[in-house]
């Protein structure tokens, strides 16, 4: 008896909600969706040269019902020949715009957002009421195409002791952009799309997207990259008794370094540090430096090769005396 009773309340909320709904949506609501915006069939030779916006915002008012099935459809997408605006902006034909000369092209034209989804996507039923933004500006530019390199965007964290050993490989290092002379004038380098890579202890191999262009109408000569990372074991290694050489000393001058060698502890890879020599490390102060210093303590230059750590170096300064040679 008891599930029974469960039972009928139940189907006798289910009926309830299904009442309240009904009549719900009978009435007049207002909804907001979001649609893309794209331009086709440009011109051959010609690109879009000013920004669109990514998205449009269509805001209608209906029934419930209506509205319903307008959400949960398919997506509404705003797209339009280049040739139907230019022709409906200029008050030239279709076919005339297709061809469009240097100096109507890369003139700006004011479009009405709202009469382009009124007359794209009409619902019956349902009244568009407002478009944001409600207009756009749009002129063309020759297309070209430039070759870029790629610059990852990459946040990288490692597990206690490991660490990247080399730059990141890249394949391929650079992509072709096509487009408008003019935007692509103001690009030097692509990003490929934000990338996080937490606790590393492996090396990475990973195809990462290029980062999408916002505003303007690109093309990409590849929509990926692959990411190389060699990542290792780190460990330490120190290097005593590294001379410090002064260079640019005049040739009467002698500079006495107290202590005149000192002890470097770098760090890097296994295999990098395994193969290290004391030799690959160039310590100096510059004459210069020490005509300008005021204390009698100067630290020295550390250049060590590529993919290696200086973590500390001892003493950290040293004292100095010039006298001229005898």
């Amino acid at each position: 008896m008891k599930e029974r009773h469960y039972r009928i309340m139940f189907a006798a909320a289910v009926f309830g909600a299904i009442v309240w709904l009904s009549v719900s949506l009978r009435e007049q609501y207002q909804v907001t969706v979001q649609a893309p915006l794209a331009i086709e069939e440009i011109p051959s030779g010609w690109a879009i040269r000013t920004p669109l916006p990514p998205a449009v915002q269509l805001k209608y008012r209906g029934d419930g019902w209506r509205l319903l099935f307008l959400v949960l459809g398919s997506e509404i997408k705003l797209s339009s020949p280049y040739a139907s605006l230019a022709g409906s902006v200029s008050g030239q034909t279709a076919d005339a715009s297709l061809l469009p000369s240097p100096a109507t092209a890369r003139q700006a034209r004011s479009i009405s957002l709202f009469d382009l989804a009124d007359r794209m996507v009409s619902r019956p039923g349902i009244e568009l009421v407002s478009v944001t933004p409600d207009s756009f500006l749009i002129g063309l530019d020759r297309y070209e195409e430039k070759r870029v390199p790629v610059a990852p965007d990459l946040t990288l964290s490692f597990r206690e002791g490991y660490g990247q050993v080399g730059g990141a490989t890249v394949v391929p290092d650079s992509i072709t952009l096509g487009g408008a002379a003019s935007v692509l004038t103001a690009i030097t380098t692509w990003p490929t799309i934000s990338e996080r890579w937490d606790d590393l202890r492996l090396p990475v191999e990973q195809d990462v997207p290029l980062s999408p262009s916002v505003g303007y109408q690109l093309t990409f000569s590849t929509p990926q990259v692959h990411i190389s990372l060699n990542v290792q074991p780190f460990a330490e290694k120190t290097f005593p008794g590294i001379v410090v050489a002064v260079p640019g000393a005049p040739s009467d001058r002698e500079v006495i370094l107290i202590p005149p060698k000192i002890e470097i502890v770098a760090r890097a890879g296994i295999r990098k540090l395994a193969a290290l020599e004391p030799g690959e490390f160039r310590v100096f102060i510059d004459y210069q430096t020490i005509l300008a210093d005021s204390t009698g303590m100067i630290e020295p230059t550390v250049i060590g090769p590529p993919e290696v750590q200086v973590v500390s170096r001892r003493p950290d300064r040293c004292q100095y005396i010039v006298r001229r040679k005898l």
